[in-house]
């Protein structure tokens, strides 16, 4: 049992690091997407498109650095990498949840955004998400529709960031 324990911390912190690595990707991505804005007069640092999104990568590596020293001290270290009970613990009920999860934010980021606006995305986000985790409900519809009209005012046009188009 300790061992699954320790595979587990080990897991936790591969995740960090696989979490600290696509931080990274979006960091750079929004600064790629922002500094030709900045260069061009449409954008300052304070209301580029990239910046929510390189604030909440910044706090995504912090946490994560958090997950990785919390699971270390645990007991999880990477020795554990090739042993069964990680395997186990990679095709484990909770692993399931997080590549559902990752596969969803996938949806949303390469097929939604692109080629819809950013409040009908994010509502089809939060529709499909709910669904997919059996919690949809005439609730889900208000809710979503309510977080992507408040994100949408609030960031659009009471903060005035650009949002994603």
């Amino acid at each position: 049992m300790e061992t699954d324990r320790k595979a587990w911390y080990m897991c936790h912190i591969l995740f960090s690091i696989a979490l600290i690595m696509v931080s990274i990707y979006i960091i750079i991505d929004s600064l790629k997407m922002s500094i030709p804005l900045i260069e061009k007069g449409q954008a300052t640092i304070l209301d580029m498109p990239g910046l929510s999104p390189m604030i909440c990568s910044l706090l995504l590596i912090i946490l994560s650095l958090v997950v990785i020293v919390s699971a270390w001290r645990s007991g999880g270290t990477l020795k554990h990498l090739a042993s069964p009970e990680v395997r186990k613990a990679l095709i484990g009920r909770e692993a399931i949840v997080v590549y559902k999860v990752f596969a969803l934010l996938l949806l949303y980021v390469y097929l939604l955004w692109p080629f819809l606006p950013y409040w009908a995305s994010t509502f089809l986000f939060m529709v499909v998400f709910m669904l997919s985790f059996r919690v949809f409900s005439w609730k889900t519809i208000l809710i979503s529709i309510s977080t992507a009209l408040l994100l949408m005012v609030i960031f659009g046009n009471l903060f005035g960031i650009n949002l994603p188009k």
